[in-house]
């Protein structure tokens, strides 16, 4: 068992309504507050947050020679901690998927560290400073209880599935259409020079006097994908007396860069392994590190990656990284592990360790996994049982019979709604009649919050069917009027499906709907199905008059898969000059997230620009970093898509909200 260490570490972070204090006085604290909204909001308006998880055992470690796991320790009272020893929590740096807001103290469990705290308080989770809309100070509330108000949703609302796993649902990104409306016929040739140039940039941006500068700008050298930037990303890994965001970045960027060489994947490697297994560095910091070297898919990485898994201590982020770095390592040999750990163990409470085990066989998408999962989803925990069915619907293949009727008795027969809502979704997945019957049944019969999944269920499988009819009840019920969270799920629902008669209806919704979730959702949706001539008129007003953020990202996300270039301008003229602090940043969030060459001489000339402030340097790295990533995020949440949401380490959380 390792030992319990002291929740300290290199920055001391503040959290605010989802926002991230540096601590530099009260104007800097109100424009990170406006950063943070606005990161969300551009890059996929994540505005529900997921809560942290329930309060766990503390992990115990596993005698690899008796396979059998030993008694854990007892938890410290109000339940281990879960935070990566300093930050606090993460900050919201222009992430694709938007990412969840800081956890809401809702579960009476974790401590997340405040920068010098001597271990768990007791009672609860404290997340540093709780502020406006976020968890209390002295230990968080009790289950049950609202953790600090703020509007905020809990864990059974659809959009926590919807916003954690869309990258993977959606063929084709904004950026690539909205490049191809404004530079058609570009060349290779000037792609290449482009990319060259910005990167030359970020290199430069490594030696700034800024630690905010050199953290976004090396995440986003690794989104870069160029091998020839190893040396210098590795460099910051290895550098014990760098901050602990800036060695989290450099660690993901070594997983997701490419290695042309057997010297350069071996450095890589050991270099990635170290820092898995450092001394005295917080668990948040190691558990990256681990979730990288899966993501690298080396073979030789697999027996450091059980030990990780079969690994003890005080929370739960190094075992659980292990675990789903097995899964995405690809091996044959981690799925036998996996199995292994996600059977009930014989002695104590290891839920936990059973739901990451799950999660590392979704990655890993052997179908030989089923049996096992199906097995799981009798298991005493609802979090387990969550995972499992999240799990099926990622490994099914389409249609899969077996799945499908284990779900389906799910359906009907467990009394956890989160349950329920992990299993309808996995429906909509795995496809077929026989899914999209219970879809429809559930659509109509089941409670309020499990119809919203049923209705994004069903526009997933009619996407992926390549049968925009199937969702024809759904526009029949958007047509009549339903009720609010209802009614955005319809909207995307029918976007999915590509419902091209519903433009009218949803051109209807964005305008009169008082709710601005509702109007970003019917936003989102006029991008999916393609109302190129009539939406985006409306939605370019919408987003120069909205005030609310999220809704200003989902705009700006429409009209990119739009490839409405007038977009681009009116971004362009924001991020060089709004009047705000809060403008400017919108601008070069939203360049970042659909922009192309033309953007990237604005963003490298802010990132480099001394003069200005802190926050829009920082997230002009961030948005170069969604400018340059190939993959519109798919490389890096890789991590945290087909996850239980209800039981994220922090490790994770840190990975969808800030990478």
């Amino acid at each position: 068992m390792n030992e319990p260490r002291t929740a300290t570490g290199p920055r001391r972070r503040v959290l605010i309504g989802g926002g991230v204090l540096a601590g530099a006085g009260l104007a800097l604290a109100l424009s990170l507050v406006v950063a943070a909204e606005v990161a969300h909001a551009i890059c996929g308006g994540f505005s529900p947050p997921p809560p942290p998880p329930p309060p766990p055992e503390a992990p115990g470690s596993i005698d690899p020679d008796s396979r059998e796991p030993r008694d854990p320790a007892p938890p410290p009272d109000g339940g281990p901690s879960t935070g990566g020893g300093g930050t606090g929590g993460p900050t919201t740096g222009g992430n694709d998927i938007g990412g969840p807001t800081t956890p809401s103290g809702d579960t009476g469990g974790p401590t997340t560290g405040d920068g010098g705290a001597s271990g768990p308080t007791t009672g609860g989770p404290t997340t540093g400073d709780g502020g406006i809309g976020g968890p209390s100070t002295g230990g968080g509330a009790r289950p049950g209880r609202s953790g600090g108000g703020g509007g905020r949703l809990d864990a059974g609302h659809w959009t926590h599935w919807w916003y954690a796993n869309r990258t993977f649902l959606l063929a084709e990104g904004s950026r690539a259409r909205a490049n191809a409306a404004q530079t058609p016929g570009s060349s290779s040739i000037d792609d290449v020079l482009w990319r060259a140039e910005t990167r030359r940039a970020l290199a430069k941006a490594m030696t700034d006097d800024d630690e905010e500068v050199v953290e976004s700008s090396v995440l986003a050298l690794g989104k870069a994908g160029d091998a020839s930037d190893i040396s210098l990303i590795m460099s910051l890994a290895n550098d014990a007396d760098r901050k602990q965001l800036t060695r989290e970045a450099a660690a993901m960027s070594l997983g997701i860069l490419r290695a042309d060489t057997a010297d350069d994947r071996l450095a890589i490697r050991t270099t990635l392994e170290a820092m898995g297994i450092e001394k005295r560095a917080p668990d948040r910091q190691r558990a990256i590190a681990i979730l990288a070297l899966g993501l690298r898919q080396d073979e030789a990485s697999v027996p450091y990656l059980m030990d990780r898994a079969r690994e003890g201590g005080q929370t739960w982020d190094v075992p659980a990284a292990g675990l789903t770095a097995l899964g995405l390592s690809g091996s044959e040999d981690a799925r036998g592990e996996l199995v292994r750990l996600l059977v009930p163990p014989s002695r104590g409470n290891d839920s936990r360790r059973q739901v990451y085990a799950a999660h590392g066989l979704a990655k890993l998408r052997d179908p030989v996994s089923l049996p096992a999962l199906y097995g799981a989803l009798a298991d005493k925990s609802d979090d387990v049982r969550r995972a499992a069915a999240l799990a099926i619907g990622s490994i099914a293949p389409p249609a899969h019979e077996a799945s499908v009727n284990a779900l389906d008795r799910v359906m009907r027969k467990d009394k956890d709604r989160g349950v329920r809502a992990t299993a309808t979704v996995a429906l909509g997945l795995i496809g077929g009649d026989s899914a999209l019957a219970t879809l429809r049944r559930t659509y109509d019969k089941d409670d309020a919050a499990i119809r919203p999944f049923a209705a994004v269920a069903i526009g997933v499988l009619a996407r992926r069917s390549e049968r925009p009819r199937i969702a024809a009840p759904l526009l029949k019920a958007l047509k009549r009027g339903t009720r609010t969270e209802l009614l955005g799920a319809t909207c995307v629902a029918v976007g999915l499906a590509g419902m091209t008669d519903a433009a009218p209806r949803l051109r209807e919704v964005l305008s009169e709907s008082k709710d601005p979730k509702v109007k970003a959702q019917a936003a989102m949706s006029l991008g999916l199905i393609g109302d190129r001539d009539a939406a985006p008129p409306i939605l370019r007003e919408m987003l120069r008059e909205s005030n609310d953020t999220v809704l200003r990202g989902e705009i700006a996300r429409a009209l990119g898969m739009l490839g409405d270039v007038r977009t681009l301008v009116e971004l362009d003229d924001m991020a060089a000059n709004g009047k705000t602090e809060h403008e400017r940043i919108t601008g070069l969030l939203g360049l970042g997230r659909i922009g192309g060459r033309e953007s990237a001489s604005l963003l490298t000339g802010v990132l480099g620009d001394t003069k200005r402030s802190t926050l829009e340097r920082h997230m002009a790295g961030n948005a170069i970093g969604l400018l340059l990533d190939k993959s519109e995020g798919r490389r890096v949440h890789r991590v945290s898509s087909d996850l239980n949401w209800y039981a994220l380490t922090q490790a994770v959380f840190h990975v969808m909200a800030e990478m």
